[in-house]
């Protein structure tokens, strides 16, 4: 969800990967999205 909106940017989304489930998490939405 986050992926696709507008002005989201990379300290938002790198507190999510502080973890690493939150970190692999994000790779696979975004490789979902693209």
């Amino acid at each position: 969800e986050l992926i696709g909106q507008p002005h989201i940017d990379g300290l938002f989304i790198g507190r999510s990967a502080w973890q690493a489930e939150g970190y692999i998490d994000i790779l696979q939405r975004a490789s979902a999205a693209i």
